[in-house]
C-alpha cells in the first residue's frame, strides 16, 4: 500500500442543497485541485464527496512504536523515516500528488499520527463558512 492509496475527508449520503452556480462551482473546484492536486471535489454529485490524499494532511508525524506523540494537541510534524521533505509545506505538496504519493509506501512497522482539519467548516452547525 503506498500514500496514493489512502484519502481523508468524507462521502454524504444525500445531494447537497444551495449549490454555488455551475461557473462558480468550477472556479472553486479548479483552485482546489492547483493547492491540492489529489483532491476529489464532487459536493455536486448525488452522493458529494471531498477526499483529500493522505499526505496533504496539516501535520503528520511517522514514528517507530513506541516513540509516536502521546501529547495529540501538540502533534509536531516528524517525516523523517519517509524521506527528506525539508518542512510539512513540501511534504503536503509532493504527496498531495498521485504520482509522486505512489512512490511512498506505507510502513506498517511505523505509528502514523497525523493532524487534519478543515477550517472552512463550522461544527457547531456544520456550515461551511467560505
Amino acid at each position: 500500500m503506498n500514500f496514493s492509496d489512502i484519502v481523508l475527508g468524507g462521502v454524504f449520503e444525500k445531494k447537497m442543497k444551495g449549490m454555488p452556480p455551475a461557473a462558480l462551482f468550477r472556479a472553486i473546484r479548479a483552485f482546489l485541485e492547483t493547492i491540492s492536486p489529489g483532491i476529489v471535489f464532487d459536493i455536486a454529485a448525488d452522493r458529494p464527496k471531498v477526499l483529500s490524499p493522505l499526505g496533504a494532511c496539516q501535520t503528520m508525524s511517522v514514528d517507530l512504536p513506541g516513540d509516536e506523540p502521546t501529547d495529540f494537541n501538540n502533534i509536531v510534524e516528524n517525516n523523517a523515516l519517509l524521506g527528506t521533505f525539508a518542512s510539512a509545506g513540501k511534504r503536503r505538496k509532493m504527496l498531495s500528488k498521485p504520482k509522486t504519493a505512489k512512490g511512498y509506501k506505507i510502513d506498517t512497522d511505523h505509528v502514523y499520527t497525523i493532524e487534519c482539519y478543515d477550517d472552512t467548516m463550522d461544527l457547531a452547525t456544520f456550515h461551511q463558512v467560505l
